[in-house]
């Protein structure tokens, strides 16, 4: 009898230790509202670079689970396979990428290009880590790790001002384009003008 509660007991640690790894990153977070964020870099003249931060699985439940909970989204999301995981992944950038929208003072649009993604492993890892909070009850008192991602959009002409317009998985997104042009994009105010 002993010996059966000296299983469980290391068993029940054991399940503690793993919660506390995929939980323990994500808890840096916990007295920080969550947030996705764009910050906007001028390359040169004509070229500015886009640098995001976000919470990936916000991003992914509207475009692989709007039909879902959240809850039921990221419990099927977590239990996928790597290889599946991966291939549901590559549908939500090309949606991110098609929903990108960046237009000059002319209207002309100015074509975002030069993606780079965080790699398949992060947007996992941080799926696994809601799971976890979800698992502990935390509720809003903790968020996993941000994903980061970039971007790159060149005119043909010098930029000053610029529309800018994104997929609305990523609303609200908090948009730092200069210490003095901060602004909401949400899916109220789903577009905005920045000044360079």
């Amino acid at each position: 009898m002993k010996h059966g509660l000296t299983q469980v007991r290391f068993a029940t640690v054991g399940y503690f230790f793993l919660l506390a790894t995929l939980v323990g990153p994500a808890l840096a977070f916990a007295h920080e509202q969550q947030k996705n964020r764009l910050i906007i870099k001028r390359q040169d003249a004509q070229c500015i670079h886009l640098e995001f931060s976000v919470a990936a699985p916000l991003v992914l439940h509207p475009i692989l689970g709007s039909k879902q909970t959240f809850d039921a989204f990221i419990n099927k999301a977590s239990g996928l396979s790597p290889e599946a995981f991966q291939k549901d992944l590559e549908k939500a950038l090309t949606a991110i990428e098609k929903g990108a929208l960046v237009k000059g003072p002319d209207e002309r649009k100015i074509p975002v290009r030069k993606w780079v993604w965080a790699p398949p492993t992060l947007w996992q890892q941080s799926i696994h880590q809601q799971r976890a909070l979800i698992m502990a009850g935390a509720g809003n008192s903790g968020h996993p790790s941000p994903v980061e991602f970039t971007a790159t959009a060149c005119s043909k002409n010098p930029i000053s001002r610029l529309l800018l317009k994104f997929d609305s998985s990523l609303y609200p997104l908090f948009v730092e384009a200069s210490q003095s042009d901060q602004f909401w994009l949400t899916a109220d105010i789903p577009t905005a003008v920045a000044d360079f």
